[in-house]
């Protein structure tokens, strides 16, 4: 789609800072009112804005191995944390949320659901624990990650294997939850996170690599 072109030409650094839509329609070789359709769409996801002047500007966004780390590294200072606030709130309906989005993935649903639903599940568990600190700047920020890293998600090939193993581990972390034993909980979703995050850039840099190297020269 065309809006997965204009995320991949962004990440691959084929586009200026500042966008105009007749440049975009030239080189989606879309009419205007679709392109437009299409910047809108970027922007609800949080990684263009409309200028008050005149065309499009990107945003700030985790796009790279040394951003994935600066995030991963608030993460983890902040998410085990909110565990242990004395706010936080065993909520039964936000952990029945989550934890049948989780089942449904490891039950089979990883096999066949899309990578933007994958991405969306992982990102509700991690906002889901973050709504029961009971502080909502700490939601706020979860959520806000979670945005900055939207346009990197289009990045990755989905690997539904790990994807099944970060769901047995989310599941994992709301069984203790459910027993109480949030200190468990905090220490084991601080163990997760920082896996989680060398994973991602390790991945980053050897993309990055990958894209350095000159192309083959044939024969």
């Amino acid at each position: 789609s065309v809006y997965m072109a204009l995320a991949r030409d962004k990440l691959e650094g084929r586009l200026p800072q500042v966008l105009s839509e007749t440049e975009a329609m030239r080189r989606y070789s879309l009419t205007r009112e679709r392109m437009r359709r299409v910047l809108a769409r970027a922007a609800n996801d949080g990684w263009i804005e409309q200028r008050a002047s005149k065309g499009w500007s990107f945003l700030p966004m985790i796009d790279g191995p040394e951003s994935c780390e600066e995030s991963y590294a608030l993460r983890v200072l902040l998410e085990p944390a909110a565990m242990l606030m004395p706010g936080f709130s065993i909520e039964s309906d936000v952990l029945r949320r989550i934890r049948a989005q989780q089942e449904d993935l490891v039950n089979g649903g990883y096999k066949t659901a899309s990578h933007a639903e994958m991405v969306q599940a992982n990102a509700n568990f991690h906002e889901g624990l973050a709504s029961l600190s009971g502080n909502r700047f700490i939601e706020q920020t979860i959520m806000r990650q979670n945005q900055l890293r939207r346009l990197l998600e289009f990045r990755e090939t989905a690997d539904r294997e790990r994807v099944r193993r970060q769901c047995l581990e989310h599941l994992e972390i709301l069984d203790l939850l459910e027993r109480g034993e949030r200190h468990t909980a905090a220490q084991r979703l601080t163990r997760h996170l920082e896996k989680a995050g060398r994973d991602k850039a390790a991945q980053l840099r050897k993309a990055r690599a990958q894209a350095a190297m000159p192309a083959a020269v044939p024969a």
